[in-house]
C-alpha cells in the first residue's frame, strides 16, 4: 500500500530506470536471508524491501512504462505480462522442484532467486526508460504499406487518450472520477474470494485430487489465453465493452454457482477464476488514461491499486464470515456476483461522456489561469 501511494510522484520526479534498478535487488535480498537463515530483524526488512520492489519493479512499472511511450495498443501491451508469466509459472514450477530435490532447498532458492534479480536488472539497464516530453513522439501501432504508407494498426486503442495537464489533486475533485478509482477496489472483492476459494469449491463439488490437478491446469491455460485477451479486446472494441463483457460473464458464473456441480462446474469456476483474476490489476491502466489522461493515471493508478491491496485483505476474512455465518458458500458467491454487478455500474458511471467533459473544462480553465 505505501509503495502503490507513492507511485506517481515517484515516477513523475525520478527516471524509472533508477528506481527499477534499486528495486531489481528485492528477490535476492529476500530470498538470500531466507537461505542463509538471516536474523528476524533482516528478514523482517527484506520483505519490506521486496514488496515494495513489486510494485515499483512490477506490474505497476510496467503500466507506467507503457502509458509513458504508447499511444495506442496500451491494453495488449499491458497484458502481454499475464500471458508471460503464466508460461513462466509452468516452466519454472517443475524446474524449482527438480533443483530442490537435486541441489537442496538453500542453493536452488539462491540460484533462481539470483537469476530472477539478474533478469531484472539487465532490464532495468537496457530496456527502462523514462517516455518522450512531447505528446507527438508516442509510439503508435502501426503496419507499413508496400509504397511505404502508414496504414492503421490491426489494433488500436478506439478510446481516445486526452491531453490533461490539471493536476491529481484538483481532478479528485470531481466526485465521479471516484467511480474509476474505486472500481477495481470494488471487483477485487469478487476475483480475491474466488481466486482464495477455489479449492474448497472444487471439494463442495465433489473433485478428489487428480480432477483437482486437472481442473487446475484448465485454469492455468485459460488464464494465458482469455487473461491477456483482456487487454486485446480493450484495444479493438473500447475499454468499456470489454469491461461489460468480462464481468457480465463473472456475474453470470456467480449467481449460477448453486446450479454448478462436478467436472463441468469445477471447469466453469477454475476459467472463471483465470479468466477475470487479472481484470481488476488492468483496468486502472487501461480505463484511468482515457478519463485524466497520461500524467494524472500514474498517480491515479497507484491510489487505485493501494486500494486493491486493501481489498485483498478484507474479502478472505469477509467471504469467510459470510460462510461461517449461513454454513455454505452461496451466500459468498452471490456477494460476488453483486459485486461484478456494481463494478459495471461504477464504470458506467464513472467512464461516462460527462465525467469526461467536466475533467476536459477543468482543465481548460487550469490552462487559462
Amino acid at each position: 500500500m505505501f509503495a502503490n501511494a507513492l507511485l506517481g510522484p515517484l515516477f513523475e520526479k525520478v527516471n524509472p530506470k533508477i528506481i527499477a534498478f534499486i528495486f531489481s535487488f528485492g528477490t535476492i535480498l529476500l530470498f538470500g536471508s531466507m537461505a542463509l537463515n538471516a536474523g528476524y530483524v533482516v528478514l523482517c526488512i527484506c520483505s519490506a524491501f521486496w514488496g515494495i520492489s513489486n510494485v515499483l519493479c512490477g506490474n505497476q512499472l510496467h503500466m507506467v512504462i507503457v502509458n509513458k511511450w504508447f499511444k495506442s495498443g496500451t491494453g495488449t501491451l499491458m497484458s502481454i505480462v499475464i500471458a508471460v508469466r503464466s508460461v513462466v509459472q509452468i516452466v519454472l514450477f517443475p524446474v524449482v522442484a527438480m533443483m530442490i530435490r537435486d541441489m537442496g532447498y538453500r542453493n536452488a532458492i539462491l540460484i533462481v532467486a539470483g537469476a530472477f534479480s539478474g533478469l531484472c536488472i539487465l532490464a532495468a539497464l537496457f530496456l527502462v526508460s523514462d517516455g518522450p516530453k512531447n505528446p507527438e513522439d508516442l509510439v503508435t501501432l502501426t503496419g507499413k504499406e508496400k509504397k511505404g504508407k502508414e496504414k492503421k494498426a490491426s489494433r488500436v486503442q478506439p478510446d481516445p487518450i486526452p491531453d490533461i495537464v490539471l493536476a491529481p489533486t484538483r481532478l479528485v475533485r470531481i466526485p465521479s472520477i471516484w467511480f474509476a478509482i474505486l472500481t477495481p477496489c470494488i471487483i477485487g472483492i469478487a476475483t480475491v474470494y474466488i481466486s482464495s476459494n477455489v479449492a474448497v469449491i472444487y471439494t463442495g463439488f465433489g473433485a478428489d485430487t487428480m480432477m483437482i490437478s486437472l481442473v487446475t491446469s484448465i485454469g492455468g491455460i485459460a488464464g494465458m489465453l482469455l487473461g491477456p485477451l483482456f487487454g486485446i479486446l480493450s484495444d479493438t472494441i473500447g475499454s468499456k465493452k470489454a469491461v461489460y463483457l468480462y464481468w457480465v460473464i463473472g456475474a453470470l458464473i456467480c449467481f449460477s454457482y448453486p446450479l454448478l456441480n462436478g467436472f463441468a462446474g469445477c471447469v466453469v469456476i477454475a476459467v472463471g477464476a483465470a479468466m477475470l483474476g487479472n481484470t481488476s490489476y488492468l483496468y486502472p491502466g487501461i480505463v484511468l488514461p482515457t478519463i485524466v489522461g497520461r500524467k494524472a493515471a500514474n498517480h491515479m493508478l497507484g491510489w487505485s491499486m493501494m486500494f486493491c491491496s486493501l481489498t485483498a485483505t478484507i474479502a478472505p476474512t469477509l467471504g469467510a464470515a459470510m460462510t461461517e455465518a449461513t454454513g455454505s458458500l452461496t451466500a459468498a458467491m452471490m456477494m460476488s456476483g453483486a459485486v461484478f454487478v456494481v463494478g459495471i455500474l461504477f464504470t458506467v458511471f464513472g467512464t461516462s461522456q460527462a465525467v469526461k467533459n467536466r475533467v476536459i473544462e477543468a482543465d481548460r480553465a487550469a490552462r487559462a489561469e
